[in-house]
């Protein structure tokens, strides 16, 4: 794809874009923190509870903006470390990303219908085999 970087600019590249992720990570498990104080406090009720009970008085959704935030910016950057690893602009790397996702995706879509033919063809041969 014509890039320049090595593979220590790079992996320096991509270290440098995950830092608002571990930032984020401190920050969401500092506003998880009274909450599992309460859950731990209260382990006792928590036997009763059903599943999704537990989940909304988990929810936090200040927690959910700030995952969110700092992910998008950790995106943002991520493309800027990279593209400036590879000596080139940030759509270049956006275009290369989004021509791997499309070839992921199909490899994912090709898979899932060989798994899909395959159990179908199980399932009749299997039937087969019960029926004699």
């Amino acid at each position: 794809m014509g890039g320049k970087g090595t593979f220590p600019e790079i992996k320096a590249a991509v270290v440098l874009a995950y830092i608002p992720m571990m930032l984020a990570l401190v920050i969401t498990t500092l506003l998880f923190l009274p909450t599992w104080i309460n859950l731990a406090s209260t382990s006792d009720s928590l036997s009763g509870m059903s599943t999704v009970d537990l989940i909304h008085k988990v929810q936090n959704p200040v927690a959910s903006g700030v995952i969110l935030v700092f992910g998008i910016w950790s995106i943002c950057s991520w493309f800027i470390c990279l593209a400036e690893a590879h000596q080139f602009s940030g759509w270049k790397v956006l275009k290369i990303l989004l021509a791997l996702i499309v070839v992921f995706f199909v490899l994912a879509v090709v898979i899932a219908i060989v798994a899909v033919f395959a159990a179908v063809f199980i399932g009749k041969f299997s039937t087969n085999i019960d029926r004699a």
